[in-house]
């Protein structure tokens, strides 16, 4: 979560409420941390459901690539 955070607002609009979400040209993601399990949900939204889909799956790879660093 910290790596993402600092990565993500060097560059983009970033808000630190209930995960990180990660403003960008109209688009956003969140990256939620769940509260029993030891997984991350990522959510969301844009102008497309394509870009929404690209989105999300770009940060749920960050992820899986942080997590075998």
């Amino acid at each position: 979560m910290r790596q993402i955070s600092e990565e993500s607002a060097r560059s983009e609009r970033v808000e630190m409420v209930d995960g990180i979400k990660i403003f960008s040209d109209g688009a956003w993601v969140l990256v939620l941390p769940d509260a029993t399990e030891p997984v991350f949900h990522v959510y969301a939204e844009s102008a497309s459901d394509d870009e929404s889909n690209r989105l999300a799956e770009s940060y749920a790879d960050k992820i899986r690539q942080l997590q075998e660093a």
